[in-house]
């Protein structure tokens, strides 16, 4: 088996030790499968931290898009995984990118119901005047504007 489909089989499987051997012997971090889809992005939907941390050691690019246009941001926030929304942050993701259906990784937050994500990610983010009124822009309104989904139920 590749090396390189070993690291994306290794961090969508929390295989810590192994995806840390790999990056060790040089394997390329931003190595995509056949849907686009890179360690990192695995990693995030999954919610394995510390493959997370990792991958963005060995200069994993966090803004990389899958075939749909998503990132592991997106990921990581539709799955409410704060943390790695945090690191991939600070690593220097991007929250305004749109996947190819127009959504960014806010908007996904929001479709969850991720609160903790969302205050993270409405600092410095979007404008809640671009938001529609359609019933997932209306939960992104009210979460964006401080209404906890407890209230409007």
């Amino acid at each position: 088996m590749r090396m390189s489909v070993r690291l994306i089989e290794a961090s969508q499987t929390n295989k810590i030790e192994i995806v840390r051997s790999l990056l060790a012997d040089g394997v390329n971090p931003n190595i995509r499968n056949r849907y686009g889809e890179t360690a990192l992005m695995l990693a995030s939907c999954y919610g394995y931290t510390e493959i997370v941390r990792l991958l963005l050691a060995a200069a994993a690019n966090p803004n990389l898009k899958e075939n749909d246009g998503e990132t592991a941001l997106m990921w990581a926030s539709g799955g409410g995984y704060t943390e790695i929304v945090r690191l991939l942050l600070e690593a220097g993701a991007d929250p305004n990118i749109r996947a190819k259906s127009g959504y960014t990784a806010l908007m996904y937050a929001s479709f969850q119901g991720r609160t903790e994500t969302v205050r993270l990610l409405k600092t410095g983010t979007e404008n809640i005047s671009c938001v529609s009124d359609e019933p997932y822009d209306m939960t992104l309104r009210r979460l964006m504007t401080g209404i906890t989904m407890d209230a409007w139920v």
